[in-house]
């Protein structure tokens, strides 16, 4: 239930208190090979830039920085300081977004 997810986390975190959020990004998807690997994690939803863009602010929440990690970590180059491990230059799992936010009400 992403909207009782969401209020919860506005209740909890304080006035300038910082939401990390990092799930699968549907924007990255180009085939149904990345989708397959972005669901089969724990996750049941994918979500894209535009939808946390559209919804956070309702939620008391100014996004600061949105990064998002490739399905081809080759892209990289030697960049990728996860390269050895299969993780993304971020840490996270490839294809994903992260969101942070800062709570503004």
């Amino acid at each position: 239930d992403i909207d009782n997810i969401l209020k919860s986390m506005s209740k909890h975190i304080k006035s300038n208190g910082i939401l990390s959020i990092s799930v699968p990004c549907a924007d990255l998807v180009s085939n149904e090979s990345d989708l397959s690997y972005t669901l089969c994690s724990d996750h049941i939803y994918n979500f894209t830039e535009k939808w946390f863009q559209s919804n956070l602010p309702s939620y008391g929440f100014k996004i600061f920085t949105i990064l998002k990690s490739a399905f081809d970590l080759e892209q990289y180059g030697s960049e990728n300081p996860g390269s050895p491990f299969n993780a993304s230059p971020w840490g996270g799992p490839r294809g994903s977004i992260w969101v942070f936010a800062k709570k503004i009400k």
